[in-house]
Formats: C-alpha cells, sequence, structure tokens
C-alpha cells in the first residue's frame, strides 16, 4: 500500500497538500463533523434567543392583572369582538371588555 502525504508551499502563499484516499475520508468526516458543530452552535444561539423572548413573554404575560382573551386563529378576535359589540348593544356580556383580547395584527403591550 503506498501512503502519499505531499506538501507543497506555493509562491502566492497557498499550499498545495496531497493526501492518499483514506486520509481524505478522515479528513472528509472531520470536515462534516466540524460542519455540524457549526450549524448545531448556529441553531443553539437560535433557540436560546427564542428562549429568553420566551421569558420575557412569560414575564409580561405573568404582570398581567386583566383577563386575556386569546383565540385559536389570528383573526378570531376579529370576529369575537364583532359579536361583543353586538352583544353589548342589547345589553349583554357587558363585562367582558374588548381590550382583553390579544389582537394578533397588534403588538400586545402588557
Amino acid at each position: 500500500m503506498i501512503h502519499l502525504n505531499l506538501l507543497f508551499h506555493l509562491t502566492d502563499g497557498f499550499q498545495l497538500m496531497i493526501f492518499s484516499y483514506k486520509e481524505m475520508e478522515q479528513i472528509k468526516e472531520t470536515l462534516d463533523d466540524i460542519e455540524f458543530i457549526i450549524y448545531s452552535n448556529d441553531e443553539i444561539q437560535k433557540l436560546t434567543e427564542e428562549n429568553n423572548e420566551l421569558k420575557i413573554t412569560i414575564n409580561n404575560l405573568n404582570s398581567i392583572n386583566e383577563p386575556l382573551i386569546i383565540t385559536e386563529g389570528k383573526t378570531d378576535w376579529k370576529h369575537f369582538i364583532s359579536a361583543l359589540r353586538h352583544f353589548h348593544s342589547i345589553n349583554e356580556f357587558v363585562e367582558i371588555q374588548e381590550k382583553w383580547f390579544l389582537k394578533f395584527a397588534q403588538k400586545k403591550t402588557f
């Protein structure tokens, strides 16, 4: 078996390296591992940022002293408020306030 491992220093500052096939496979595996670690680090950073945002949201939600109505769909709150206005006009459900609905198109100020 021929074991080939050569290194040439070129005049432009680059290096030319020649490896055997077996060494190339090991190098590729190492580079794949490095790429996975870098990708994982980026994903961990994203998850950390999302976790921090979630903690802020939870703290904000815990500071609310009035009801908060969260609907399933992004526009469902509009239909609920429309119905609520109808019921308010006939003096029903007057204790429920429009401001209690989380409006997805708007940022909720806590």
